[in-house]
């Protein structure tokens, strides 16, 4: 249960950063020249990451609930260092 509660304060945050960057996109608070690469690569990153903690967090349904803890260290360690992984060093 408290690791749904900690994936539910993910999705929050997510979702939040998705209506801020809305935001900025009507508003205009971006160059128009950039607009259509950072809004593409932020929803990106902010739609892998999402993914990456709801996967995470589905498999305390299966496996022991240490391995969920340590699938979610793992994916913020990914977005705190950057490494190079060939599919979502694109976002």
């Amino acid at each position: 249960m408290a690791l749904v509660e900690y994936w539910l304060n993910i999705v929050l945050l997510g979702m939040t950063l998705l209506a801020g960057l809305e935001y900025g996109l009507r508003a205009g608070l971006f160059r128009v020249s950039e607009m259509p690469e950072i809004a593409r690569l932020m929803r990106g990153r902010i739609v892998i990451a999402q993914s990456l903690y709801a996967i995470a967090t589905a498999t305390c349904i299966v496996f022991p609930t240490w391995v969920s803890i340590a699938l979610i260290f793992l994916v913020q360690l990914n977005y705190v260092l950057a490494p190079r992984i060939p599919y979502l060093h694109r976002f």
